[in-house]
């Protein structure tokens, strides 16, 4: 072996390589193959997939209906899709846990909208607005996992036509929300999402302007009913309000006498009603006036407190049988509480801490139907006010404590 030719043996592979230059680079591209991602073998087409964003994804499911199937295999989840219509277009908003992209649909088709090589046009395809965002829509739910989408109108008024052909269009009948913000609404788009109530669905309205005297049966029928803005709901209509879930009236016109009654209403009724609730009030109502004539047991603490009524002791459908209230400046929120289970938002905990409110109350009622009778007796009461004062008693080795009038537990 000669010198140069062992001096090259034993020469390190990276000291022998020329450095490629730019244009020795373009040189190889130009004379490489493409390759086709849909006849890779699965296992290495996953991997592939797994690492593109999911707008590249997104790209990629339009290239064929090959392709389409193929991504099927290897869907990642997006967390929630929301559609918001607007006058003369819908976008897609589509969100991970990391990432987000939009499509934006019109009559002419859709594209995605965002910069550089994520922007362009996936379908050119002359349509109405809901026909061709549905296009997108069925695209984006073949290529990944969408555990949740709603529909959203944002601070902009749009088309009654178009918001009903979206509603209609079967593609879109498991919408878990429709949230509206910011607009003067029309009855008959009032009356198209009403028309579409489910206990399992969410209606949140906020900042917007309801025709007058609005009416309408379904109002409460969907799992969250959020109005922001309910000066347009009567006592009347307030009162026909029952088996809903959550119900949030962000301010009413409604004073104290009207609340005295609904609470009346709620608490001497024979069905659930609802199992939370929040009614906004002018700030300077008197609230402290609310449980006038009430039975009620309070819980005190340092700046507030938490009241409870015993539901209607004699019905014989009603799963709740303890209403609690909490009172603050401009709001009243109202929640239906089972006697195993902890109240709605609650946790085991909190069912912990008022364990024996139940009991107290029962006996709170039972004390009040005997002081009634000694009333009416006066002198001839010797065994009701005897009953009176071991209820008393077993309340007080409860922690009750009765001052003026009132029954409470000191929590601090």
């Amino acid at each position: 072996m000669d010198q140069d030719t062992s001096e090259a043996a034993l020469t390190p592979f990276s000291q022998q390589s020329k450095v490629l230059t730019e244009g020795d680079i373009c040189h190889v591209l130009r004379d490489c193959k493409p390759f086709h991602l849909h006849r890779l073998p699965l296992l290495a087409f996953i991997p592939i997939v797994q690492s593109m964003e999911p707008v590249e994804r997104f790209k990629l499911s339009h290239t064929s209906k090959r392709m389409l199937e193929m991504m099927k295999t290897v869907r990642s989840q997006l967390d929630f899709v929301t559609i918001v219509l607007k006058n003369d277009e819908a976008v897609i908003e589509c969100k991970d846990d990391e990432n987000e992209f939009h499509v934006e649909c019109s009559a002419m088709g859709y594209m995605i909208v965002g910069t550089g090589r994520y922007q362009g046009i996936l379908l050119l395809k002359p349509g109405s607005i809901a026909v061709n965002t549905a296009r997108a829509f069925e695209k984006i739910i073949g290529a990944f996992k969408v555990k949740d989408y709603g529909i959203a109108i944002r601070g902009e008024a749009i088309n009654t036509k178009d918001f009903s052909e979206l509603l209609a269009h079967p593609i879109f009948q498991n919408w878990l929300s429709i949230t509206i913000d910011g607009i003067s609404l029309k009855t008959e788009d009032l009356n198209l999402v009403m028309d579409r109530a489910d206990s399992k669905k969410f209606l949140e309205i906020s900042n917007c302007v309801f025709p007058k005297d609005f009416k309408h049966e379904n109002a409460f029928k969907f799992a969250n009913n959020d109005y922001n803005d309910a000066r347009w709901l009567s006592l009347e209509d307030a009162m026909k309000i029952e088996s809903a879930r959550n119900v949030t009236l962000g301010y009413t016109s409604f004073n104290i006498d009207d609340l005295k009654a609904y609470l009346k209403h709620v608490v001497e009724n024979d069905k659930d009603l609802f199992e939370w609730m929040l009614i906004g009030v002018h700030p300077w109502t008197p609230l402290q006036d609310l449980f006038e004539g009430m039975l009620v047991l309070e819980y005190l603490y340092p700046f507030s407190s938490l009241s409870f009524f015993l539901a209607n002791s004699a019905s014989k459908t009603r799963k709740s049988p303890v209403i609690a209230i909490h009172r603050a400046p401009g709001s009243v929120t109202l929640s239906s509480w089972s006697a195993t289970e902890p109240p709605l938002g609650g946790d085991v905990g909190v069912h912990e801490t008022f364990k024996d409110t139940l009991t107290v109350l029962r006996l709170l009622d039972e004390r009040s139907r005997l002081e009634k009778i000694v009333e009416e007796k006066n002198k001839d009461s010797v065994v009701e006010r005897h009953e009176i004062m071991k209820l008393t008693q077993q309340m007080e080795s409860l922690n009750v404590v009765f001052e003026d009038g009132r029954a409470y537990v000191l929590m601090y």
